[in-house]
């Protein structure tokens, strides 16, 4: 899950056309990770290693009307300190899920470090009907440091009523949550409500991703990583106010050789508009 709070730098700019504005982004993010197999209490050669990452991330964000460039800096750490295992008890005891037994092989305490950059473009937006509008973003960057280093690409196609101008939703992308809604129902004026649908795609050029190779700096659990990997995300988003709220779920191709099959995932992520 991750949770964004955003802070405007320029209130002058309106996002109009030709004109620039300024955010800063903080936020708040845990991922875990953990192989197939929740039964077995060792190492699983083939699988991935258990693994948790707990994170404050702070980006900086200049828009234009249909143009986003964002810079991301992530800190936390990788491990145990991460408390992934007992966010995830919490929520399987919730649910009434069995639980994972293997978690004293997780990745050992590491800090973790990652830099992150990504511009977007809004290729079209259109108003089919008064107040329903559709749009579509494309986005390519990349990320560096010992969590992840690579290079990523894809789009975003919306649908929906009184859609935000804002440049899209991500599942828990670095670089993905960029900005509250904006006013924005096709005639200039105010939206303070609206909801849409989602569909995107993203593909990855991965050099090195902490959670299939291990621990940077003392052995520990790895797989062998495929290099070229791609999700493909479907969602819902609704905004009201300055909150906003989305789901999606991921399905995520093979991430290692010995994988047994593809991977998917829900991602729920919430914004506000300081």
């Amino acid at each position: 899950m991750r949770t964004v709070f955003l802070s405007p730098l320029d209130p002058v700019a309106h996002d109009h056309a030709g004109e620039v504005s300024r955010r800063m982004i903080f936020s708040l993010g845990q991922k875990m990770f953990t192989p197939d197999d929740r039964e077995r209490t060792t190492i699983d050669p083939n699988d991935r290693p258990y693994a948790g990452w707990l994170y404050l991330g702070m980006g900086y964000h200049t828009r234009s009307l249909d143009r986003l460039n964002s810079f991301e800096v992530n800190l936390g750490v990788v491990g145990p300190a991460a408390l992934a295992q007992e966010a995830q008890d919490f929520v399987h005891d919730v649910r009434g899920f069995e639980r994972f037994n293997g978690w004293d092989n997780q990745l050992s305490n590491e800090l973790g470090v990652q830099f992150v950059y990504e511009h977007k473009n809004r290729v079209f937006r259109n108003v089919i009907i008064p107040g329903w509008q559709h749009d579509f973003i494309v986005h390519g960057g990349g990320s560096l440091g010992n969590v992840a280093t690579y290079l990523n690409t894809g789009g975003q196609y919306r649908f929906g009523h009184n859609l935000p101008g804002d440049f899209g939703t991500s599942a828990l992308r670095p670089g993905g949550d960029n900005s509250v809604p904006m006013p924005s129902n096709g005639n200039g004026s105010s939206a303070p409500f609206g909801f849409h649908g989602f569909v995107s795609l993203d593909g990855r050029l991965v050099m090195h991703d902490i959670f299939l190779d291990g621990n940077t700096f003392r052995d520990s659990h790895s797989v062998e990583k495929r290099h070229l990997t791609g999700d493909l995300s479907l969602g819902f988003a609704t905004h009201f106010d300055r909150w906003k709220i989305s789901y999606a779920n991921v399905w995520r191709s093979k991430q290692f050789r010995t994988q047994n099959g593809t991977h998917s995932y829900g991602s729920l992520g919430i914004s506000y508009s300081l």
